[in-house]
């Protein structure tokens, strides 16, 4: 059985990791907050993830796309479908919103603030 933040190694739900994810869902979806603003109220509050480091944008949203979560593969639903589904669509929108307005952007459109070297060779 694959392990994340909310499940155990058996596939139980572990209560305050899936209470943490329905507050983050909230904050997104509900409070308007951007996945940085919610990594930081995270690290405000001392919640960090099961190994003891701070989330970062990247690993917040590996797990809230994580498709489990609404109970994908047999798991007990930590929130509902729908919640995901919206989840999804919002972490989406503003991904694109992310990549551009990014200065260091590694993959997408090859534009002016692209060094001219990696536009010549087209990566």
């Amino acid at each position: 059985m694959p392990m994340n933040y909310v499940y155990d190694p058996d596939g139980q739900v572990v209560a305050s990791e899936a209470e943490t994810i329905r507050e983050v869902a909230v904050k997104i979806l509900d409070e308007d907050m951007s996945l940085s603003a919610v990594c930081q109220d995270l690290a405000s509050r001392g919640l960090t993830r099961r190994d003891g480091t701070p989330w970062t944008t990247q690993t917040l949203k590996r797990l809230l796309l994580d498709p489990r979560l609404a109970g994908v593969g047999g798991l007990t639903p930590v929130i509902g479908r729908d919640t995901h589904d919206d989840l999804v669509s919002e972490l989406g929108i503003r991904q694109e919103e992310v990549v551009e307005g990014s200065r260091h952007r590694t993959r997408g459109p090859l534009d002016a603030r692209t060094p001219a070297r990696v536009r010549q060779s087209g990566r």
